[in-house]
C-alpha cells in the first residue's frame, strides 16, 4: 500500500511540475476581484481545497489508510463605502471543517480603521493566539499544523478585538486585545460561563517581513535581510464549558483557563525557523469533586491543560521546492491522566504557485510516554486555491 501511494503520488508531482510551467502563475495568484464602478464596494473571492491521503503504520498493528477532503472552503473579502471599513467571510463545506452539523461559518468579521495604525474588529474569527493558529491552514509549511496548536490553542470566537501597530525607529509593535464569549465560533445558546479576554503583543526588531512573511510559513522570497518576529499572547477564559475551551467536547462541569503562549519566527535567505511553547492551566482539570457526585460525566472527562512545545526549520529554494523538519512535545498534567507525546517530522514542498497551489508530503515518528505505541504516520496532499 506505502509503496503504490509513493509510486502514484511521484507521477501527480511530476505532471504538475510540467503544467505549471504553462500558465500565467501572476495573473491566477491574484485571484477572483470585483470593483464597484462607483468605488462604493470591493469583493475577493476565494476558493480552497486540500486533498488528503493519509497512511498510519502502528509498531503493535495493522497499516490503516485514509483518503478524504481535508477543507474545502469559501471566502469572500474586501471594503464596502469605504477602504476602511473592510470585512471577511469564510464558509467550511468539508466534514472536518463542519466538525458538527451545520456549523459551517468559519469567519463573520468587520475591521474598521478608526484611525491610523488602530483597527476594531466585531464579529467572528480567529483570537490573537498562537502563531501557528493565526497563520491560515493554506500557508503552511508541512501538511497540517503541530499537535501543539491542536490541544493548546484558543481557536475562533466570537467578539471584540482592539489591534494597532506603531514603530520605534526600524522596529514594528504591535498590541493585539480582545474579548470574546469563550465557548467557539457558532455557539447559538447562553453563554455557558464567563467570557474570554486575550492579550498579545509582537515586537519586530528588524522591521516589517516582505509581504506579511511572518504570518506565512517558509521564506519563500528569500528575504535578504534578517527578519525576526517575537510574539506573547495571554489568555483568560471564564468557565470554559469544553475541554480545550473554544473546542472539545463538553463535559458536564466548568473550568476556568489560563494560557502563555509564547513565538517566534525568523526568515533569512530562504531559511526560517519558527519555535512556540504554550503552557494551559487550571485547577482540577480531571473533574474529580464533580464526578463524585454525578455518575453521567465521562469517567475519562478532562479539561486539556499542560505543556506544549514545537520547533521546526526548513529552506525553501529558488526554484521553490522546499524541505522542512518539525519536532513536537506534548506533556499534558498529569492530572488529566493523557499520555505524553513527542512526533518527529519530515516534509517536502513543490510550491507551483506560493502557497495557493502545491503538492506537500511528510512523514512522522510519533512516540508515546505510556503504554500507547509508537506508530508512524506518512501524508500526503495537495492544496488548490483561486
Amino acid at each position: 500500500m506505502l509503496t503504490r501511494s509513493v509510486f502514484i503520488v511521484s507521477l501527480i508531482l511530476i505532471s504538475l511540475t510540467a503544467a505549471s510551467q504553462k500558465f500565467d502563475k501572476v495573473k491566477y495568484a491574484k485571484g477572483l476581484n470585483y470593483m464597484a464602478k462607483d468605488s462604493s464596494f470591493k469583493v475577493k473571492f476565494g476558493l480552497r481545497m486540500q486533498n488528503l491521503l493519509v497512511v498510519v503504520a502502528p509498531e503493535d498493528g495493522p497499516v490503516t489508510s485514509r483518503a478524504l477532503v481535508r477543507r474545502f472552503r469559501f471566502k469572500f473579502d474586501g471594503w464596502l463605502l469605504s477602504p476602511k471599513l473592510v470585512y471577511k467571510m469564510e464558509l467550511g463545506q468539508s466534514n472536518l471543517d463542519v466538525r458538527k452539523a451545520g456549523n459551517l461559518l468559519l469567519d463573520a468579521v468587520v475591521k474598521y480603521n478608526a484611525t491610523g495604525n488602530l483597527w476594531i474588529w466585531f464579529g467572528q474569527t480567529k483570537l490573537p493566539g498562537n502563531r501557528e493558529r493565526v497563520v491560515s491552514s493554506q500557508k503552511l509549511e508541512l501538511v497540517d499544523r503541530s499537535l501543539v496548536n491542536s490541544r493548546y490553542n484558543i481557536d475562533r470566537d466570537f467578539g471584540i478585538q482592539v489591534r494597532h501597530s506603531f514603530n520605534v525607529g526600524n522596529a514594528v509593535i504591535r498590541e493585539m486585545a480582545s474579548i470574546s464569549g469563550g465557548e467557539g465560533r457558532n455557539y447559538s445558546v447562553d453563554n455557558a460561563g464567563g467570557y474570554d479576554y486575550t492579550g498579545r503583543l509582537e515586537f519586530l526588531p528588524f522591521g516589517k517581513f516582505h509581504k506579511k512573511g511572518d504570518y506565512f510559513q517558509g521564506d519563500l522570497y528569500h528575504e535578504p535581510n534578517v527578519k525576526l518576529a517575537i510574539g506573547a499572547t495571554v489568555d483568560y477564559n471564564e468557565d470554559a464549558a469544553q475541554s480545550r475551551g473554544q473546542l472539545g467536547s463538553v463535559l458536564g462541569y466548568n473550568r476556568s483557563l489560563a494560557s502563555v503562549m509564547l513565538d517566534m519566527v525568523m526568515k533569512y535567505k530562504g531559511f526560517s525557523i519558527m519555535s512556540e511553547f504554550i503552557r494551559k492551566d487550571t485547577k482540577d482539570p480531571y473533574g474529580k469533586a464533580e464526578k463524585a457526585l454525578d455518575n453521567s460525566i465521562a469517567s475519562d472527562a478532562t479539561f486539556v491543560v499542560g505543556n506544549g512545545f514545537n520547533a521546526q526549520m526548513g529552506y525553501v529554494t529558488k526554484s521553490h521546492w522546499g524541505v522542512v523538519g518539525r519536532f513536537t512535545n506534548i506533556t499534558p498534567d498529569t492530572e488529566t491522566q493523557l499520555t505524553e507525546h513527542n512526533m518527529y517530522t519530515l516534509g517536502v514542498s513543490r510550491y507551483l504557485v506560493k502557497h495557493k497551489l502545491k503538492v506537500q508530503t511528510d512523514a512522522s515518528y510519533n512516540t508515546y510516554y505510556g503504554n500507547k505505541a509508537n506508530s508512524f504516520i506518512w501524508r500526503f496532499h495537495i492544496e488548490l486555491g483561486i
